[in-house]
């Protein structure tokens, strides 16, 4: 599901039991525009599934998500069209504030805390909920004010850091394995690396680093 940050727009999503990936892109990777035209067709999209009288209710849950699924891989192609430069996260200072950022919420018991990937123009998390009854656009604006502001100064630049929308999924019953691994592999899929733990824009709690190294 999109969600936009704009504070007259904010849907209320508690983190719940089940596990999220999070995406989210910075400000330079791609124009707002053709992300807004984008999920406006996909959100056209999901309309036609849901008013689809041929379609169990069972059925339309099963492909509005494989549709979202469709939709975000095809958002990280066409967002690596646009990509110009090195992008604001190429720095692995700007990768560690990232990463320390959603250290310091897990900690606080905002959130369970699997995995994190930085790429340079772009951000998956995998999380899960925690402790505390959290309200997800909120989690997500908090995170990116501090990194922003974080980011910029180590950039030496101002202005807009981040991208207004985010996307999340909740993981299906059985695709944790397949969505971690994705994640962790994202750097090895741009030819960053040969392996994900040579890649320092990478975090994976220490209970699940030996299954997967």
């Amino acid at each position: 599901m999109a969600f936009t940050e704009k504070q007259n727009r904010l849907p209320h999503r508690d983190l719940g039991e089940d596990y999220v990936h999070l995406v989210y892109r910075t400000f330079d990777s791609l124009p707002q525009r053709v992300a807004e035209e984008f999920w406006r067709k996909h959100q056209i999209e999901l309309l036609t599934i849901r008013q689809s009288p041929t379609l169990a209710p069972e059925s339309i849950m099963c492909f509005e998500q494989r549709a979202t699924e469709r939709a975000q891989k095809k958002f990280h192609r066409l967002s690596a069209k646009f990509r110009k430069g090195k992008g604001l996260l190429h720095r692995i200072e700007c990768k560690r504030v990232v990463i320390d950022s959603w250290k310091f919420l897990a900690d606080k018991g905002d959130l369970e805390l699997i995995a994190v990937c930085v790429m340079n123009n772009h951000v998956h998390v995998l999380i899960g909920g925690g402790t505390n009854l959290v309200d997800l656009p909120e989690l997500m604006h908090r995170h990116k004010t501090f990194t922003a502001v974080k980011c910029n100064k180590l950039l030496g630049r101002k202005g807009k850091f981040w991208a207004y929308d985010f996307f999340d999924r909740d993981l299906r019953p059985g695709t944790f394995h397949q969505v971690l691994s994705y994640i962790l592999n994202n750097p090895v899929a741009a030819r960053s690396v040969q392996h994900w733990t040579e890649y320092p824009g990478v975090y994976l709690t220490e209970e699940l680093v030996g299954k997967y190294t």
